[in-house]
Order: structure tokens, then sequence, then C-alpha cells
């Protein structure tokens, strides 16, 4: 580990995607299970939410475990996925709140085709906080990797 990176920041950041992840899989089920609650959009957004909160809880394991020699060439791609998934749910974050503005809808009810759009923006803020944290975190400890080790320049 980084000197900058102390076993309990990493037990916390570990522990907050874990909790992301147990979150955001169980709104996928509860939107996408129950008749009630049904609605495809939050479902999605709940799962997409979770999906990133589980490649940042890899990238900190893998950061944990010092695997770098095969992990820094990886880190790249988690860089760009994180960069591009960002801009796209900026758009849909933006999306899904004029449209609620627009229709003039209530937070409840969520189910319905034209219904729970304000809550689907929430998803999608999470989603883009998770692409978020999965860019920054890979592009730090690519830059400690890169940094401590000239030879592995790319």
């Amino acid at each position: 580990m980084d000197d900058f990176t102390t076993p309990l920041r990493m037990r916390c950041r570990i522990a907050f995607a874990v909790t992301g992840l147990v979150v955001g899989l169980s709104i996928f089920i509860c939107f996408i299970a129950t008749e009630q609650f049904y609605n495809l959009h939050i479902a999605l957004w709940g799962l997409a939410s979770g999906i990133f909160a589980l490649l940042t809880l890899t990238v900190h394991i893998q950061h944990m475990r010092g695997q770098r020699d095969l992990w820094v060439y990886r880190l790249k791609f988690f860089i760009v996925l994180g960069f591009f998934v960002q801009l796209g749910s900026l758009i849909a974050l933006v999306t899904y709140v004029v449209l609620g503005a627009v229709r003039g809808q209530d937070l409840m009810p969520v189910n319905g085709p034209d219904q729970g759009f304000y809550l689907a923006s929430v998803w999608v803020f999470m989603t883009w906080k998770w692409s978020f944290a999965l860019f920054i975190y890979s592009r730090s400890y690519r830059k400690g990797y890169v940094t401590s080790d000239h030879s592995l320049l790319i």
C-alpha cells in the first residue's frame, strides 16, 4: 500500500464499496421483483450502481494485494470506463429530472410506464458517484504504481 493509504482508510473504502454493492443489488431486486414497486428504470440504475460499486471494490482489493505488475495495465480500462460512464450518467440525470418536472410527477407512485423519474435520478446519481470513485481511485493507484517504478511507464 502507499504511504498515504493507511489500513483504516482502506478498510473504510472497502466497507463503503461493499455497502454500495449490497444496496444497489437490493434496489434492483426490490424494483424488479415486486409488483407494487415495479419500475425498470429504477431497477436497472440500481443494478448499474451496484456493478460500479463492485468494480470499485475490486480496484481496492487488488491494490491491497499489491499485484501491480499485472494490475497496472488493467487500471487504464477502469479509468476510461469510469470517465465515460460519468458523462452518460450526467446526461441521464438531467434527462430524468427534466422529464419529472415537465410531467409534473410526485415522488410516489413509482410504478407505471411514466412514473418514478425522480427516484430514477437518485440512482443515476449513485451510478455517477460510483463511476467517479472508480475513475479517481484507479487513476490514483495507477499514478502511484507508475511513479514508484519508472519501468512501468506506458
